[in-house]
Order: C-alpha cells, then structure tokens, then sequence
C-alpha cells in the first residue's frame, strides 16, 4: 500500500488548472480524476506497482508474478518437478548465491541434494582412494665413519676440509651423509 504522503489521487485537485477547478460545471470531472487516481493506487495496480517496483527485488517482498523471473534467473537448471518447486521457492532462490559460490565443493554437492531430494549424501574424492606406486618418500640412511689417531681431527678446520672432501667425491648428490661419526682409536 502507497503512504498518503505519496499519493497521487491527493493532488488531483491542485494539479488541474484554476478555471476547471472553480467551475461548478467540472466538478464530477474532478472527482472522476480523483477515483480514477485513487483506483490506480490500489494495491496490484498499476500506480501501486510502479511506486513499489524497488522492493520487487527482494524475493521476499516481491509478488508472485515476479517469482518465474527469479526461478529463470537463478534456479533455471533445476528440474521443476521436484519437491523444491512447491514448498520453498524463495529459501532455495535466497540460498542460491551460496550455491553458485560454492560450485564443485564437497558442501555444494551435499547442500544441492538436500534441496533437490531431501536427502542426506555422502561424498567421496576418488583420488583420496587411489594406490599410487611411488607417492612414499624413501628414505635411506648414510653415514661416514672416520678413524684417526689425530687429535686435529676435533678441529673446525678439519671438519671444513672433510665437507669439502665430500663434496668432491659426491658431487650429485645432495647432503648425502646426514650424519659423520668420528671413532677416536
């Protein structure tokens, strides 16, 4: 319904010009503009509609009629025949966003078959299921065990020159020895 403040069956009167607003002989033409006015602000009219148009865009305000423009925007590819297209029309257009945010997640697919067959589903990722031939990590062990009846062996300078040793003997391969024991004799 239009406030009062926003009628335009109130301003008839002052809209019209002077001469046929004071003429006795125009009167009933006056009120006649005035119940045609006040007609069209009737609610499902044409002047109620259009003053309302802007809270049309809300699913929850709008009327029935516009109800088929929203299912054809954003719920096309649903089939109608389902129970959804009963009960709940507006929830599953309203929840709609969300879906479409969500596409090709597990909770989409589990949202789309609670609205669609109102039914709980489980979902499961096949690759989580797969026996891969080389997904472990091999892991072998290496160590180097040094003897030496040096005591400068305990040196840093020592240790350097080790690295570099090994470093020169194993080129490729990278932090082979994990670990180098030293065995004092």
């Amino acid at each position: 319904m239009i406030p009062n403040d926003q009628k335009t069956s109130l301003l008839i009167p002052f809209q019209l010009p002077e001469f046929i607003r004071d003429d006795p002989n125009y009167s009933n033409f006056v009120l006649f503009l005035q119940s045609y006015y006040e007609w069209l602000e009737q609610t499902d009219n044409v002047t109620d509609r259009a003053k309302n148009l802007l809270s049309y865009k809300d699913i929850d305000e709008t009327t029935s009629e516009f109800q088929k423009y929203f299912i054809n925007d954003f719920v096309a590819s649903f089939p109608p025949e389902t129970s959804w297209a009963i009960q709940n029309k507006a929830e599953v257009i309203k929840l709609a966003k969300q879906l479409y945010q969500s596409k090709g997640t597990p909770s989409s697919y589990k949202f789309l078959f609670k609205v669609l067959y109102n039914s709980d589903f489980d979902y499961y990722n096949t690759g989580d299921f797969v026996l891969r031939a080389s997904a472990g990590k091999w892991y072998v062990p290496r160590s180097l065990k040094v003897q030496s009846d040096d005591n400068n062996w305990l040196q840093l300078k020592m240790w350097l020159n080790l690295e570099l040793i090994l470093k020169f003997l194993f080129p490729t391969s990278k932090d082979c020895f994990k670990q180098v024991n030293l065995f004092m004799l």
